[in-house]
């Protein structure tokens, strides 16, 4: 991987872990300090990274949600069956997007090898 890959990769990290916390913290208390809070964070997107970095589509599916899922325990204060619900939502949603765009990627790689160009406005037409 180039630096400008990796780049792009933990800031998409970054940002994975953002939403997990902003989406909790609208529907429940945080348990941590501020200080503490920083350091989970970090230490969440560098392990998510790390496994990112690896390449392996097995590790991301099983490691990634484990640890996003220590990652709402220790931050967010709610009963766990509740809480479970709320991160298997999120999860979903957020695996949702990615599988998306992979499809939207997909069917358009061919037509950008022979043409050059990404038709966006065929998006729609290529998932029918």
């Amino acid at each position: 991987m180039k630096w400008l890959d990796m780049f792009i990769l933990f800031f998409c990290c970054i940002i994975e872990v953002f939403l997990f916390y902003d989406f909790f913290c609208n529907f429940f208390d945080v348990k941590m300090k501020r200080k503490n809070m920083k350091i989970v964070c970090g230490g969440t997107v560098g392990a998510i990274y790390l496994i990112n970095m690896l390449q392996s589509n097995f590790l991301n599916l099983i490691f990634i949600p484990l640890l996003l899922w220590i990652f709402v325990t220790l931050l967010f204060d709610s009963k766990l069956g509740i809480r479970f619900v709320y991160f298997a939502m999120a999860y979903v949603i957020m695996i949702g997007v990615e599988f998306f765009h992979i499809i939207l990627a997909n069917a358009t790689a061919p037509l950008l090898a022979n043409t050059g160009l990404i038709p966006v406005s065929e998006y729609l037409w290529q998932l029918l």
